[in-house]
């Protein structure tokens, strides 16, 4: 499921603006954010994100990973975050 959205979030700190995609899973009936396009879509490198989620006190907690099939057909396994701490990876 795609779910369309365009946000922009400024502070003295940063200002990003939020992929216009997100893909929500639906996980025994909560929805999680698939961190991985997420990341990309807001120009952000992947790499460290997935040490960074296990590592932070708040976030690794609430991390599934849940394997999905992408349009290729082939198996992937998302980190996956609950839909209310999606925006914790970027500001951690």
């Amino acid at each position: 499921m795609k779910w369309s959205a365009c946000r922009t979030f400024s502070s003295s700190a940063a200002s990003f603006t939020w992929p216009d995609k997100f893909t929500i899973i639906i996980q025994d009936g909560k929805e999680f954010v698939a961190m991985k396009p997420m990341v990309e879509g807001m120009g952000l490198v992947w790499n460290n994100q997935p040490r960074n989620i296990k590592e932070d006190s708040s976030l690794a907690p609430v991390m599934l990973t849940i394997s999905t099939t992408g349009s290729d057909g082939k198996h992937y396994d998302m980190v996956c975050l609950p839909l209310g701490y999606a925006a914790g990876t970027v500001l951690s």
